[in-house]
């Protein structure tokens, strides 16, 4: 039976969000060096567990929305052939300069530009959310092989800690929309299967500076006018500097959850 959600008209409220979600996404045009130098990355024991060994996929991993190469760095380290897609020329940019060796190529989670059944697995790091769900997945389904994977991925402040609470409600002051990860983010359509999902937190080492940054990566920062900005980057710090100790080098360790679904292509 067809999925009504993939043939039905958009509704005015999903017309919305998809207006929203390219509004956002755009403002990732800028900002890729700071992106690169700031967010984190992906645990590597994690990865292999979506993705599983080159010698059993047998063919390239495409990295959509691959960004600055955060989650590209790990599928190599592992040993996988990557093919990266980035529709930002910015982050694209950086992605190229850190990984040279890597294929590397504009484009889109709904338009890869790549052949039918060309790889074995797809994966979406911190990506997903800024698709269209339905027209991705037919992708995804279109460029893997069969038994291939679409994995994607999410890695964000974990919870339980005070001083992590605040500094991510000040991040969130002027923003009123889903945080770095929402379970519902993970909705794909097709001939995939069940769903795997595991979750594993871990500390990255970081410093108050960074951690006062952090905000300027994020979409809704970069989509707001400087004023506003001004406003967060204040917030932001004054919330690391009561949790954390002053604004600098010292050194603090940073609790990060990262959570993985993973799809087998029927």
């Amino acid at each position: 039976m067809t999925d009504p959600l993939v043939q039905r008209a958009a509704l005015p409220d999903e017309a919305r969000a998809a207006a929203e979600r390219v509004r956002l996404a755009e403002a990732f045009r800028t900002g890729g060096a700071a992106y690169a130098r700031l967010r984190p990355s992906y645990p590597r024991e994690l990865v292999d567990w979506l993705v599983g060994p080159p010698a059993r996929l047998g063919a390239p991993v495409a990295d959509v929305g691959a960004g600055t190469g955060k989650l590209t760095e790990v599928l190599l380290a592992l040993g996988h052939q990557v093919i990266a897609i980035e529709p930002s020329p910015g982050m694209l940019a950086e992605l190229v300069a850190a990984y040279p060796a890597v294929a590397a190529r504009p484009g889109t989670g709904e338009a890869t530009g790549l052949a039918d059944a060309a790889v074995g697995a797809v994966c979406y790091a911190q990506a997903w959310h800024w698709v269209d769900p339905a027209a991705a997945s037919a992708e995804a389904a279109r460029i893997l092989r069969p038994g291939g994977t679409l994995g994607l991925v999410w890695t964000y402040l974990a919870g339980g800690d005070p001083g992590v609470a605040a500094v991510e409600a000040a991040m969130h002051a002027l923003h009123d929309g889903p945080g770095e990860h929402d379970e519902s983010f993970a909705r794909v359509r097709g001939p995939f299967g069940d769903l795997d999902r595991r979750e594993v937190t871990w500390f990255m080492p970081s410093t108050t500076a960074a951690m006062a940054q952090l905000v300027t990566t994020r979409s809704y920062y970069l989509a707001r006018p400087e004023r506003e900005r001004a406003y967060l980057r204040r917030t932001v710090a004054q919330a690391v500097e009561a949790h954390f100790g002053p604004i600098g080098d010292a050194p603090i360790e940073v609790p990060y959850a990262t959570v993985a679904y993973r799809y087998r292509r029927e």
